[in-house]
Formats: C-alpha cells, sequence, structure tokens
C-alpha cells in the first residue's frame, strides 16, 4: 500500500518535474544562440519610448505600440535589479510563460477528467514544449509573447463551450493577458474572431462575449 502510494504520488509530481526541466533546458540553450535582432531591435526602440520618443517622429515601427507596453517591464527587471537589458528580457520572458502555464495547468484540469491524467500530463508538457523549446531559433519574437499571453485564454474558451464555472478573478486576468497578445499584431485579432465564432456556434447565441474575460 505505501509502495503503490509512493507511485501515485510519483506520477502526479512527474509532469511538473519535466515542466522544470525544460525551463532549464529552454534557458540554457537561449543563452547558446545568438540574441534575437528583431527582439533586440524592439527592446532599443521601447527603451526610446519610455524615454519620451514619439511613433513615427524619432523612430518608425510597422507594429502597434502595444508591444513596447508589453517589453517595457522587461527593462524595469534591468533597472531594479542591475542586468542587462537582454538578460532581463529572458527572465521577463519565463516569468510570464510561468504564470502562463500555471493558469493552463488550472483550466486542463478543468477540461480533462481526472481518469484521463496522462492526457493531462501529455498537454501540459506539449504546452511547455511550444513556449520554451520551438521558440529558440525566434526567442523573443512578438509571436512568441503572444502563444504565451493567449494560450489560456483559449484553454478558457473550451471551458466556457464545456459550461464549466471559473473564478471571476482569473477569468479578468487571463482576459488582461489575451488582450495584450492580440493587440501585439494587427493581424492577430483574426484567432480572436475565429474562438469567439466557435463559442457562438457551439453555444448558439451571440451573447457568449458576456463573460469576464471577454
Amino acid at each position: 500500500m505505501l509502495v503503490r502510494k509512493e507511485n501515485k504520488l510519483f506520477f502526479k509530481g512527474l509532469p511538473f518535474f519535466i515542466v522544470a526541466s525544460l525551463f532549464l533546458l529552454s534557458f540554457y540553450l537561449c543563452s547558446k544562440v545568438l540574441v534575437n535582432d528583431d527582439a533586440f531591435w524592439l527592446l532599443n526602440l521601447t527603451k526610446l519610448f519610455i524615454h519620451g520618443g514619439r511613433y513615427y517622429h524619432d523612430f518608425i515601427e510597422n507594429t502597434p505600440p502595444m508591444v513596447f507596453y508589453l517589453y517595457s517591464p522587461a527593462l524595469a527587471i534591468s533597472f531594479l535589479f542591475h542586468l542587462t537589458a537582454w538578460r532581463a528580457f529572458e527572465i521577463y520572458f519565463y516569468l510570464l510563460a510561468f504564470i502562463s502555464l500555471i493558469f493552463c495547468d488550472i483550466l486542463l484540469r478543468k477540461i480533462i477528467q481526472d481518469e484521463d491524467y496522462l492526457l493531462y500530463c501529455i498537454s501540459l508538457i506539449f504546452l511547455a514544449i511550444s513556449f520554451l523549446l520551438l521558440n529558440i531559433p525566434d526567442f523573443g519574437d512578438r509571436e512568441c509573447f503572444t502563444i504565451v499571453l493567449v494560450m489560456p485564454y483559449v484553454l478558457l474558451a473550451v471551458v466556457r463551450a464545456d459550461n464549466k464555472n471559473f473564478p471571476i478573478l482569473l477569468s479578468v486576468l487571463v482576459g488582461v493577458m489575451a488582450g495584450i497578445g492580440f493587440a501585439v499584431k494587427p493581424f492577430f485579432i483574426i484567432p480572436l474572431v475565429f474562438i469567439e465564432i466557435y463559442l457562438i456556434a457551439i453555444k448558439r447565441t451571440l451573447l457568449t462575449w458576456v463573460r469576464p474575460e471577454a
């Protein structure tokens, strides 16, 4: 009985150990590849922006200014902890990925039944891989942030389609994260439209947008 209980605890903790290992592996691999030119350029533009630089006057960038607000906390971390801007940017991204995975974990537990624990483990690990490893060649791009910020919103849409409840405060936080992610590039609004169409089709009402995260 004791061995069986220990085995159960081992399997319960295994996905979290794997996810933690993926964080370490991702951080190591990022330290071995060249800095992403696009992300580094936007990080420098963000520094200029928060110091009073004016859009299309002091600099030219063809994406909405939301990206500068998104990147700004990295510069705050750099200033507070006396780190290089890029190192602070890496820490900031991993912090967002960690927060997003916490939301995803909670939502996956809502979506997947307890008896399908293996499916839950695979789903969580797959999300961690998509957040942390698949983006290594383009680390820091806006698309990387969008995937991290929007994924909890996608899972919450599945929860809503299943008519399951979710705490209002957490729903609002998920909605704020997704709103930032969708606003980084103009055409990122397209996935949002498809998500809302999916909910309208499932719920058969146009009032699906009346929810805390919307």
